[in-house]
């Protein structure tokens, strides 16, 4: 199964798919390729994919309901994805 067909199952539910751009065992532009594809899944039920299908920046979420977001450096989680995921939660896990 191609990951874009993982991504699209999880639709509606908001995703935020977290990558490192010196991670290439996981792909990053291949993951931000999946949500592009994938976004056809969110835009259906009236929710919101990436937004755009040009790979972005370091450092810069892109999305709404399925958001693509990419530190610099390797696998794992870093101090600066932190705001990025409370932003995410709050956006959409509220009570």
């Amino acid at each position: 199964m191609d990951g874009n067909l993982l991504v699209a199952l999880m639709a509606p539910r908001p995703l935020l798919l977290q990558t490192g751009s010196t991670d290439f065992w996981s792909d990053p532009r291949g993951e931000f390729l999946s949500a592009v594809d994938a976004s056809r899944a969110y835009d259906f039920p009236g929710k919101k994919g990436p937004g755009t299908d040009i790979w972005p920046e370091t450092g810069q979420p892109t999305g709404g309901d399925l958001v693509y977001y990419m530190h610099k450096s390797g696998h794992g989680v870093k101090p600066e994805d932190w705001p990025v995921f409370i932003d995410f939660l709050k956006t959409h896990l509220r009570p």
